[in-house]
């Protein structure tokens, strides 16, 4: 049946297909990979409070290399480097620059795929269109209702085609944004208190 579909509604119809399988291979692949990176945050600043305020980075990045996902990598790489809060604040923000990157690879994809789906049902339904009218103007205009209204619903297969990739698509995009989002938030909420619990001392020279 859904074979029969594809074919009935065009060649523009296997790209779409193509469109399809991109959002479900995205979707998956960014989820698996966000949910990886994640970090117990709140257990792992316990943790990481009493030892810098202690000025113990040393040990506060071993603790940090021990947890799996994004922000504890970002936390470590900021307490294994630099002299100063400031130049520690500096190599987080870079290191977290890079992750949020990779992380953030393919996403803008799922929107892309959204708009082209939807253009693609489009285009097909009006080519669709133009083919059906070709086909009644060879006719002599001697077609009854039966028959426009086959090429019609076969032409209108894209359209409906292209929405049923591109509202996924687009719902795929903004739940993976989000998870995004809340990861950029973590990072920057973790690294700020890092930062806020250096000595002051440390601070003042800084």
């Amino acid at each position: 049946m859904l074979i029969d579909l594809i074919q009935r509604g065009g060649l523009l119809m296997y790209p779409i297909v193509i469109c399809s399988a991109l959002t479900v291979a995205i979707t998956i692949e960014r989820y698996i990979r966000l949910a990886k990176a994640s970090t117990p945050v709140d257990s792992l600043l316990e943790r990481l409070k009493p030892l810098v305020k202690g000025g113990k980075y040393a040990e506060a990045a071993k603790t940090c290399k021990a947890e799996r996902g994004v922000v504890a990598r970002i936390l470590a790489a900021g307490l294994s480097k630099g002299d100063s809060p400031r130049e520690r604040e500096k190599t987080m923000a870079a290191r977290a620059a890079a992750d949020m990157h990779h992380l953030g690879a393919f996403v803008e994809g799922l929107s892309t795929i959204a708009t082209v789906s939807t253009m693609l049902g489009l285009l097909g339904t009006v080519t669709g269109m133009i083919r059906a009218f070709m086909q009644i103007e060879k006719l002599g205009g001697q077609v009854n209702a039966g028959v426009l209204a086959g090429g019609i619903w076969e032409a209108l297969l894209t359209t409906a085609a292209g929405l049923s990739v591109a509202i996924p698509a687009f719902l795929c995009y903004r739940w993976i944004s989000g998870m995004l989002d809340r990861t950029a938030e973590q990072i920057n909420i973790s690294a700020a208190r890092v930062i806020d619990w250096m000595p002051d001392e440390e601070k003042a020279g800084a």
